[in-house]
Order: C-alpha cells, then structure tokens, then sequence
C-alpha cells in the first residue's frame, strides 16, 4: 500500500529526494538561526 504512494507521487511528478532534501536544508537553515540568536541573548545577559 505504502509504495502505491510513492509510486502514485512519482507518477505525479513529484521527486522525494528533491523534497526531503529541500526540507532538510531549510530544517538546518531554521535551526542554525534559532540557535545564533540564543547565543546572542545568552551573551548579551552575561555581558
């Protein structure tokens, strides 16, 4: 049933290794900025 899907979404034209790559690069790019504006407030309050 499951690879019905997958099929059914490459059929569509939709490319799983482009989307799961696409989300795990904005994933990192989101959390990479999380993280720099905490260790900017941390500092901040420690300076």
């Amino acid at each position: 049933e499951s690879q019905q899907v997958f099929d059914d979404l490459a059929a569509a034209g939709i490319d799983l290794d482009d989307v799961f790559k696409a989300l795990e690069t904005e994933g990192v790019d989101k959390f990479e900025k999380s993280w720099t504006e905490l260790l900017d407030t941390v500092g901040q309050r420690l300076a």
